[in-house]
């Protein structure tokens, strides 16, 4: 399900954060992205136009923004490895770009879990790795960044724990062979 949305209406933060990954990503391939009408002689000017997803889904599985009804059940998962996050929300940009024509590209506003060395330790430590179990300090999240949604690695299990009166979030791949797949990328948006 997707909806129209104007992102400095939504959130002039999330503006900034998505020009700057459209600028940072196109800009390695020649395209010249503008933030402002009046610079745009050579390039494009982004709008902050956008499509807005409750959900996609990346090979065969779902992947939810926390910021939609229809997503919320899906918002964890894993990026670039695992590196544990909270989908914040999936947008989809298409622009019209000279002489190239359209542009498109699929994102999601993330914000990853936060750990640091001085965790605790835990009984599955020496296996962690192997077992796909890592610990992160419980409703702690850090800023939030901008990602190819193709970069999503895998579904995690969270479980909430409290170790004396300190909340841990445990995470387990659910993929247990490993949590970053290995074929090619299949994106399909939901488009009901």
């Amino acid at each position: 399900h997707s909806k129209d949305v104007k992102l400095q209406t939504l959130n002039p933060m999330l503006y900034g954060l998505v020009l700057q990954f459209l600028q940072d990503e196109w800009g390695e391939l020649g395209f010249v992205i503008h933030a402002d009408v009046v610079l745009a002689d050579h390039g494009t000017c982004f709008m902050g136009h956008v499509k807005s997803y409750s959900h996609v889904f990346v090979e065969a599985l779902r992947y939810g923004a926390a910021t939609q009804t229809r997503g919320k059940t899906a918002r964890y998962a894993y990026f670039n490895g695992r590196v544990a996050v909270e989908i914040q929300w999936i947008f989809k940009i298409d622009m019209e770009y000279e002489e190239q024509g359209q542009i498109t590209k699929t994102v999601a506003v993330v914000r990853p879990f936060v750990a640091d060395d001085d965790m605790p330790a835990f009984p599955w430590d020496l296996w962690a790795i192997d077992l796909g179990v890592q610990v992160w300090y419980g409703h702690a999240l850090g800023e939030m960044e901008v990602v190819e949604i193709e970069l999503v690695s895998g579904q995690l299990i969270l479980i909430p724990i409290t170790i004396s009166d300190v909340d841990y979030w445990v995470t387990i791949a659910h993929n247990h062979d490993g949590t970053e797949v290995d074929m090619d990328i299949n994106l399909e948006l939901d488009e009901e």
